[in-house]
């Protein structure tokens, strides 16, 4: 492989199918194009001005490498015995260095792709998209890479696609879809959560009654609603009467026409103008919305007999229109993105401070289990630790903006050792550094 000007097609394929990756850095070199398949016991010699040795920590000059098929079989330095209908490939003064191993990779990815537009790539784009990447890991100097989780099966299909020759590649070892599956807890009389099993979906919290079912928050899309559903079917066979959504975000109201296609849908205002405003939005195509049909901006109380549901906008916080719905018989909370467990949030256009009071008033009610909208199901200390982080953060960056730091040394200068255990995802903003920032632009606009 040669790193720096351009990678050709059949020295690709030889050396990393020797699984030792040879990468070139050089100062200026040309080639030939190489296009031919590489037939089945082909012998190519290599030659080139050095090569550094790993064994040893040191670099020799004229390295000699010969490749018979797909394995190399020697490598020396000087002037080779001839080999017999040996094909050469001469890199002048070009350095080589062994591969690299990269054991935690998401090559199927769209790394530049985030937002919500990224949840609904199809398995098929993905292995295009990884297709791309994986050549630009090839360049990078990598000669193997492990692949820890997809949606569907694209790193199946890119990992055979470069072993048969169709793309060019490094060897990978591949995980598939995640094996796990959603998880239904009973946390009260009638009340169950419903925990999804990947990042990109919301947890959901039912509550069956004499005549129907309470549904809070219904996943991303179809396919997540008819797990969600599926679950639900497992308890009880009566109607979907209610479906809540906490706020306005795919990942949450995605899958409310196959939960409750005839239910009645509730948010706040708030949550219904921008669930239509997304309808009208062309990169939101991929998803179906079934926009609130009865809103509220306070509150509204739910009687499924023999039980209550109190939905409630607990001022402005993750967004300024979520909603958090409290089941006073069980003593349980359907938090929606105000709490999510051992994870940095995304913050959209809320307000820490109201989401720190909000959570000051959340953990004053009495509670024994609290669903996130994301991840672990969880109970008041978890809470608490969600809501010391963010007043930890938000008096660090309040502090330091007073001493009119710049926002690149507020992001620097940020303390969260205390946090290491909560999750990052920068893709979402969901990071240290990226809720430092939101925080530090509200303080600014406040």
């Amino acid at each position: 492989m040669v790193f720096g000007t351009s990678c050709y097609g059949r020295f690709c394929r030889i050396i990393f199918a020797a699984s030792l990756l040879l990468f070139v850095v050089a100062n200026s070199f040309a080639q030939s194009s190489f296009r031919d398949e590489v037939k089945a016991g082909q012998t190519i010699v290599v030659r080139a001005g050095r090569m550094f040795d790993p064994s040893t920590g040191r670099m020799f000059e004229g390295p000699v490498i010969v490749i018979v098929g797909n394995k190399i079989t020697s490598v020396s330095s000087g002037t080779p015995t001839a080999v017999s209908g040996a094909t050469p490939i001469d890199l002048g003064d070009a350095t080589l260095l062994p591969g690299f191993i990269d054991a935690h990779t998401h090559l199927t990815s769209d790394a530049g792709g985030g937002g919500y537009e990224g949840l609904v790539i199809s398995s098929p784009r993905a292995a295009l998209i990884g297709a791309k990447n994986v050549r630009l890991t090839l360049l990078a100097g990598f000669t193997a890479v492990r692949s820890v989780g997809v949606e569907g099966y694209s790193d199946v299909a890119l990992r055979d696609a470069i072993n048969v020759g169709d793309v060019i590649g490094h060897r990978m070892h591949v995980s598939g879809p995640p094996l796990s599956e959603p998880t239904v807890s009973q946390i009260g009389r009638g009340l169950y959560a419903y925990i999804s099993d990947n990042d990109a979906s919301a947890n959901s919290t039912f509550l069956v009654g004499q005549a129907g079912i309470l549904v809070v928050d219904t996943g991303l899309n179809e396919t997540e609603g008819a797990k969600l559903l599926a679950a639900i079917r497992r308890v009880s066979a009566l109607p979907v009467k209610y479906v809540v959504n906490t706020h306005y975000h795919p990942d949450h109201q995605g899958g409310n026409a196959v939960v409750g296609p005839s239910a009645t849908v509730i948010s706040t205002d708030f949550t219904r103008e921008r669930t239509l405003a997304l309808q009208k939005n062309s990169g939101m195509k991929a998803f179906h919305f079934e926009p609130a049909n009865l809103t509220f901006q306070d509150q509204v109380t739910l009687h499924l007999e023999p039980y209550t549901a109190r939905v409630y906008f607990p001022g402005r916080a993750h967004t300024s229109g979520d909603a958090l719905v409290y089941f006073p018989e069980q003593q349980a909370i359907s938090m929606g993105d105000l709490f999510l467990n051992h994870s940095s949030p995304a913050m959209d256009d809320g307000s820490v401070e109201s989401w720190i009071h909000a959570l000051d008033l959340v953990l004053e009610l009495p509670l024994e289990r609290v669903v996130p909208g994301h991840f672990e199901l969880a109970t008041k200390p978890e809470l608490r630790r969600f809501r010391d982080y963010l007043n930890d953060l938000y008096e660090q960056v309040r502090k330091m903006k007073q001493k009119n730091e710049t926002l690149e040394q507020v992001q620097h200068d940020i303390h969260m050792e205390k946090y290491a255990d909560f999750r990052q995802y920068p893709k979402y903003e969901a990071t240290f550094t990226s809720n430092a920032a939101s925080i530090y632009q509200q303080i600014q606009t406040h």
